[in-house]
């Protein structure tokens, strides 16, 4: 059952900011959890939103910097 007041942002899981001079904290524990909510909200039938912002080309927001495919 789709849910009209549900949903599931995902915000800046960019490759880069896992790659770059510096990660998230407790990355590999972060994208995990990502990861748990993007499968239950599929499972729940809830839309799922990616969203990222971009910077400079030299920055983990660079626009060629790809979403982070473990999080799809």
């Amino acid at each position: 059952m789709i849910s009209s007041e549900h949903a599931l942002l995902i915000i800046d899981m960019q490759q880069g900011l896992f790659h770059g001079p510096v990660s998230p904290y407790q990355a590999d524990a972060l994208l995990a959890n990502v990861c748990l909510l993007i499968e239950k909200a599929r499972q729940a039938e809830v839309p799922v939103f990616f969203a990222r912002h971009t910077g400079p080309d030299d920055s983990p927001f660079s626009a060629q910097s790809p979403f982070n495919p473990t999080a799809a």
